[in-house]
């Protein structure tokens, strides 16, 4: 079935990679654009254009390309089972991973599309925020942590709005193994000597940073 064994193993290691620089693992992004970040080149070129990607994109087409040329038969079949798997098997290795040998917060998830907040004023000078987001401890022991609101503003002039929580709050979450629950944060926001803020404000998808025994990740 295979008619060249050396372009079959450079196939597999090319697909290998790109499952790897895929890996939704430790923050919320790829770990791809975490290793980019850490030795300082730019995760997005002009245009917006993300670096990643085209890095990811290219390996995939090179990688199942060489496979395809690498097989005697089958090769539209193998070509299609490689691509499934370059898709489904990052987050299935997480997952496997965090059931199975994470601990501390590397075992707790969060359901970043469930996480939501809502603001308004109570008085001239306070805000009110309220935000429920969503956690799970996929190891067997308790698991405490510290959380911190995060976001991405597109523009300079972009008011905060999420970020208003950690004003003067510390969030801590303690789960037990194997528990997943809907936590309710609450915060009575001081705006006083803000010379702009927002009104009223409901987000979804909320970023947040968690923390324990100086390790971090980004969710």
């Amino acid at each position: 079935m295979i008619k060249d064994k050396k372009l079959f193993i450079t196939s597999i290691a090319l697909l290998l990679l790109v499952i790897f620089l895929n890996l939704p693992f430790p923050n919320r992004w790829s770990l791809g654009e975490t290793l980019l970040v850490s030795v300082g080149i730019p995760i997005r070129l002009e245009g917006g254009f993300q670096m990643i990607g085209i890095l990811i994109l290219v390996f995939l087409i090179v990688g199942v390309s060489m496979l395809v040329k690498s097989l005697e038969m089958l090769q539209g079949r193998c070509a299609v089972f490689a691509i499934a798997i370059v898709l489904f098997a990052p987050g299935m290795l997480v997952g496997v991973y965090q059931e199975s040998f994470a601990k501390g917060i590397n075992a707790i998830s969060y359901s970043e599309d469930t996480g939501t907040c809502h603001f308004e004023m109570t008085d001239e000078t306070t805000h009110h925020g309220r935000c429920g987001l969503t956690f799970e401890n996929h190891s067997g022991t308790a698991s405490h942590f510290v959380v911190e609101f995060r976001e991405d503003r597109i523009f300079a002039d972009d008011l905060p709005m999420v970020t208003l929580m950690n004003q003067e709050h510390s969030y801590e979450v303690k789960l037990n193994g194997k528990e997943q629950q809907r936590v309710i944060f609450e915060a009575d926001i001081d705006v006083s000597e803000m010379d702009s803020h927002i009104d009223y404000g409901e987000a979804m998808g909320v970023n947040i940073k968690i923390s324990s025994k100086g390790k971090s990740r980004n969710l």
